[in-house]
């Protein structure tokens, strides 16, 4: 005799779903990442032009006094960075450019870059064996995520009202493609999807440079 099991409730609704969360979260987490990089990279430039190396406070004599740029830059940057990553993951989901498949190849190709632009100062084989390890890092996962065409790294994987996009048949999958979603609604990419996720996108992005760039060097807009 089987045991009567009870009727299954209602399906409990997801959170934070809706176009205002979508929009909201990719410029939140686009502007607070572009934002954060930025201080965060003219931070290791200063940094790669003492040498690399430089110190603050404690009761030994310093050489190379860490510049206030330096002491506040670079952790204020990581933590911006960490923090934009949740915002997207939570509340830009697949909406617009995804800043989760993004901000790691940003961050660590940049960094490498600085390390390459470094070499007069830091020394040829520090300079390029670093810019390498760290360019190599930042594009291996982007080349992944490539593999399912460029169109979802730019647009992302769903409009502004949480619905998939169509895809074509036998596409790869990759990481960013997994997700809660029916694979049973699916609507076509529209003109008007291409230009809201670009303006959302490059919009914030802009202005997080912009942002980062006035809070370091806030004389640029003199003269």
């Amino acid at each position: 005799m089987s045991t009567p099991t009870a009727p299954a409730g209602p399906a409990r609704p997801r959170r934070f779903t809706g176009p205002a969360w979508r929009v909201a979260g990719a410029v939140v987490a686009w502007l607070m990442f572009a934002y954060s990089f930025t201080v965060l990279y003219q931070g290791v430039t200063v940094l790669s032009n003492l040498g690399g190396f430089c110190a603050s406070g404690g009761p030994y004599v310093i050489q190379t006094e860490c510049p206030a740029i330096v002491n506040a830059a670079l952790p204020l940057g990581f933590i911006g960075v960490f923090f934009s990553w949740i915002i997207a993951l939570v509340f830009q989901r697949g909406f617009a450019a995804p800043l989760l498949v993004w901000g790691w190849p940003i961050l660590f190709v940049g960094l490498g870059l600085e390390f390459f632009l470094s070499i007069p100062v830091s020394g040829a084989f520090v300079g390029i064996l670093c810019g390498t390890l760290f360019v190599l890092m930042g594009i291996a996962p982007l080349i992944f995520e490539l593999r399912a065409g460029p169109r979802r790294v730019v647009l992302g994987k769903a409009n502004v009202n949480d619905v998939l996009f169509e895809t074509a048949p036998g596409t790869p999958r990759t990481f960013y493609q997994f997700g809660r979603y029916e694979d049973s609604a699916r609507v076509p990419v529209t003109a008007a999807a291409w230009l809201l996720s670009l303006v959302v996108s490059l919009g914030s992005i802009a202005a997080g440079v912009v942002l980062g760039i006035l809070t370091i060097n806030p004389g640029v807009l003199i003269g």
